[in-house]
């Protein structure tokens, strides 16, 4: 049973949550190895982390660029 008021986060590294690459290269290029991107949580993606029982993501790995 669900607690009231917890919360429960998923951690994702989004480069590797959409990745499709199964093998990887040593040192290798993103064409080589793969990358996951934000469109890759879709609303079925994101449906299926919340029936999990998660109430948050933090997407680790994502830093905040400097804007002007």
């Amino acid at each position: 049973m669900k607690q009231a008021n917890k919360m429960v986060i998923y951690q994702v590294f989004p480069r590797w949550f959409g990745n499709m690459k199964s093998s990887l290269v040593k040192n290798g290029s993103k064409v080589e190895n793969g990358v996951g991107k934000f469109s890759d949580f879709t609303p079925v993606a994101l449906s299926k982390i919340k029936e999990l029982g998660t109430t948050h993501i933090w997407y680790t790995g994502v830093i905040e660029h400097a804007t002007n």
